[in-house]
């Protein structure tokens, strides 16, 4: 059972309305809508109506009465680990990673926010390279990247999930209308990569996993998706790209995923291992309250 969407779904109920929900969850009503989706997929259950306003079925008002509880066990654990409990206060400092999609941190941070509503928090974005510059120089308490880390001396990490990658060609290239393709295939290719000072570790690994052990033609580095995207339109190569980018993609490319088993792109959370003072135990709350969520979430339906 995912965590995030429990706390969709309870938000909804209350506000009796997606707009009002979705404010409340600081997100987009699409978002809100693709996760109550899936819930009701996850669960083969229809859980809501829609009438004038959103109205939970007969089984959607028994997940609620299970989800209250399960949101109620989780904040008297964090509550337990954090014996200051919402008197703390000061100011939590974020860096957000640019590839990490905002929709998998906002509702971590967003849940942070219900328990310590006395702490500011304040947050910028960048690549994971620069955020990891800001832990070390004490300005950033908690950031959000890509990894692993080149250079994890210093610093603890979490693990919060992987981003599968696959290959994007331009329309017209050999490739582009196969429903898969292999290593050995792409080991032919110039890949059109992102810079490896950007997230050097996380590049290693990504770039290590495409080649596994043989040939692998690096091609231009580029400085953000949409370069790459261009430099794969005009032949230059071919990019690799999160898949569920798959449907915003510029026209002139197409996706392919990569077989047998699909690289992938690995992101989580770092933050100081020598934390000190408020800072420091700002930053060891937000990591305690964000394993909480992931451990929820990582459990699963029964039987599952």
């Amino acid at each position: 059972m995912n965590f995030w969407r429990l706390q969709c779904f309870v938000a909804l109920v209350e506000e009796r309305h997606f707009g009002r929900a979705a404010k409340r969850l600081f997100v987009s009503q699409p978002a809100l809508s693709q996760q109550i989706k899936q819930l009701e997929d996850a669960l083969n259950a229809e859980l809501i109506v829609r009438t004038p306003t959103v109205e939970p079925t007969a089984s959607g008002l028994r997940l609620y009465e299970g989800a209250l509880n399960i949101l109620e066990l989780v904040d008297e654990t964090v509550q337990k680990v954090s014996p200051e409990g919402t008197h703390a206060s000061g100011t939590l400092r974020l860096r957000y990673s640019r590839s990490i999609a905002a929709e998998r941190t906002f509702p971590l941070v967003a849940r942070f926010r219900d328990l310590f509503p006395h702490v500011e928090v304040t947050a910028q974005t960048t690549w994971t390279a620069g955020a990891i510059e800001d832990v070390r120089a004490g300005d950033a308490d908690v950031v959000f990247v890509r990894l692993p880390l080149a250079d994890s001396d210093g610093l603890e990490t979490y693990e919060l999930g992987a981003d599968e990658q696959r290959a994007v060609v331009g329309a017209n290239h050999p490739l582009a209308g196969r429903h898969s393709v292999s290593r050995v295939e792409l080991a032919h290719e110039n890949l059109i990569h992102w810079s490896r000072g950007d997230a050097a570790g996380n590049f290693d690994s990504v770039v290590g996993d495409v080649r596994q052990g043989g040939t692998l033609n690096l091609g231009a580095s580029q400085p953000d998706f949409g370069h790459r995207m261009e430099s794969v339109m005009h032949g230059d190569g071919f990019a690799l790209a999160h898949a569920e980018l798959e449907h915003s993609l510029p026209g002139g490319v197409v996706m392919i995923p990569i077989a047998p088993q699909p690289p992938m792109s690995v992101w989580g959370v770092a933050w100081s291992a020598n934390g000190k003072g408020r800072a420091g135990a700002l930053a060891a709350n937000l990591v305690a309250s964000i394993q909480q969520q992931n451990a929820v979430g990582a459990a699963g339906p029964p039987g599952h």
